[in-house]
């Protein structure tokens, strides 16, 4: 029989990071997994989904430019895009892929692929208050912002977390229209201990979700 140093159960991205780093130092690994190599994440959870909600995405567009432009009814091809679905392959995500001795877990962002979408990075409010910070909170509701209103879309929000004295990002809450990628850059300021004028002072392209941000902060 065959004896390995390391067994790994599964074949999803924490199973190929532990994995290749294990291979890395010259011992012997074997993987197991009665399913497709590849996971959950990458086969029937991340990134599929992603590309299943391409088509809601699509079909809740035209039915928010319902008589803005956009005239008769879409449909969703089940079959199809469900075959559209399975030519993903299988990538590492972002956090499983670091390459570190001790994860840097600091400004790593969470997003909920609703219509629109949820995101969130950094603190909560109640977060902050539990460690004693001296923080601004700014919130509000915009749906009359440009980025929703050349949607048609009703939901758009924020609320920001900003430290006194420092002006650093704590946290970062929206949800709407591109919140989903706007939520990276907040991700990026908090990680990278940028501040609210330093946001405030960048020129975004516009008109873009990002350019909403100098706004927020």
């Amino acid at each position: 029989m065959k004896t390995y140093d390391l067994v790994v159960i599964g074949s999803g991205t924490a199973a190929q990071v532990a994995s290749t780093r294990v291979r890395r130092t010259g011992r012997t690994v074997a993987m197991v997994d009665h399913r497709p190599f590849g996971g959950t994440c990458a086969l029937r959870g991340c990134d599929p989904k992603k590309m299943l909600i391409s088509g809601v995405e699509a079909i809740a567009a035209a039915h928010r430019m319902q008589g803005h432009g956009v005239a008769g009814e879409l449909r969703i091809s089940w079959p199809e895009l469900i075959a559209f679905k399975r030519t993903v392959g299988p990538p590492l995500t972002p956090v499983s892929g670091h390459d570190r001795q001790k994860p840097d877990y600091r400004g790593v962002p969470s997003v909920a692929f609703t219509v629109p979408p949820i995101a969130s990075v950094g603190l909560k409010e109640s977060q902050a208050q539990q460690q004693g910070l001296k923080f601004k909170v700014k919130s509000e509701n915009t749906p009359n912002w440009y980025t929703a209103r050349r949607l048609a879309e009703r939901v758009y929000g924020y609320k920001t977390l900003v430290e006194e004295g420092t002006g650093q990002i704590l946290g970062a809450h929206i949800v709407g229209p591109q919140a989903d990628e706007i939520i990276n850059l907040f991700a990026l300021a908090i990680r990278h201990n940028l501040t609210a004028k330093d946001l405030q002072t960048t020129m975004f392209s516009y008109p873009t979700g990002a350019s909403d941000i100098g706004y927020m902060v």
